[in-house]
């Protein structure tokens, strides 16, 4: 069997798929406002979580209102924050939850064509697109602080 085969789903399937995407969404804004909070030395960084927050919440409305369009009713479960007092770690975490995030929505693009839910695809896209670029700027600050030379 292919690994890359996504296998066929319902209508409702995929709104319970988009919930929990929209639930780890409203997290990943918990974690880059604590992330921002915690950061004292550096407010540049502070600053690029900041707007990855804002922009994790325009995904999460984004989805919302691609599970209202398919009928569902948007819902959210609570995760607990995790904590760490070291940039490095902070940021490495939330490169992690890009990368799984990056995964997720691909396979949803690829779930929504199947349905023919085409404009919710579109949707995700968008989603993607900006997650691919967090992902970059996450490496990249990773990169500066000296982090992933070392894992290199």
């Amino acid at each position: 069997m292919d690994e890359n085969h996504i296998p066929s789903i319902t209508r409702m399937e995929l709104i319970e798929l988009l919930n929990q995407d929209l639930s780890l969404e409203v997290h990943s804004v918990t974690c880059y406002v604590n992330s921002s909070r915690r950061i004292n030395d550096n407010s540049a960084l502070a600053e690029s979580l900041k707007l990855h927050a804002e922009e994790e919440i325009t995904q999460a409305m984004t989805i919302a209102a691609q599970i209202d369009a398919l009928g569902g009713a948007p819902a959210i479960a609570q995760m607990p924050a995790n904590r760490t007092e070291m940039p490095d770690d902070m940021l490495g975490r939330e490169l992690e939850s890009e990368a799984a995030s990056i995964s997720r929505y691909r396979k949803r693009v690829e779930q929504c064509e199947m349905l023919g839910e085409l404009e919710v695809a579109q949707f995700i896209r968008r989603i993607l697109a900006q997650d691919m670029e967090h992902f970059s700027r996450l490496a990249a600050m990773l990169t500066e602080s000296g982090a992933l030379q070392s894992e290199a």
